[in-house]
């Protein structure tokens, strides 16, 4: 579908520093991802379903070697984990899109902040649909996760 978006790219230096395993990484970027859909569709006052979501990897620069998915991730080498930072988008669920991708750019910030302030004051232990997502999806450091990214991010 041929659409518009807005993206976020988790930088390899923010995920390194990150004392977490693979997969509660991976979790709590998608729980993050959640999180910034849930945000995203308050700030632009439209309904969940007008908003897709999605995690991609950002492409490598020109002639490097991208062909690493998340599995092979945990055994690559230290050259090969430096392509490692993927894009968290929000796009418009309409073909052509129609007119939330520039917003949320704009209010780039403000999304960052809320969700952080969002996924702080959940009281839930370990993620929730009112945060980061049901707790059955993610692992239960999803939402801790979830914070220390945009802990960095919002710094």
């Amino acid at each position: 579908m041929h659409t518009t978006a807005f993206w976020v790219t988790l930088e390899h230096e923010l995920l390194a520093g990150l004392h977490f395993t693979l997969s509660e990484r991976q979790s709590g970027i998608f729980g993050l991802l959640y999180a910034l859909g849930s945000m995203a569709t308050l700030l632009l006052m439209c309904d969940r379903r007008d908003l897709g979501a999605a995690v991609g990897e950002r492409p490598a620069s020109a002639g490097a070697d991208t062909d690493i998915d998340c599995q092979e991730f945990a055994t690559a080498t230290g050259a090969e984990k430096e392509f490692f930072e993927p894009n968290l988008y929000l796009y418009d669920a309409y073909p052509g899109g129609i007119g939330f991708s520039e917003p949320l750019h704009g209010i780039c910030d403000v999304l960052l902040t809320r969700t952080r302030e969002l996924i702080s004051a959940c009281p839930c232990e370990n993620g929730c649909p009112s945060c980061v997502g049901p707790a059955g999806d993610r692992s239960e450091r999803s939402r801790e996760v979830a914070l220390a990214i945009l802990e960095r991010m919002c710094s």
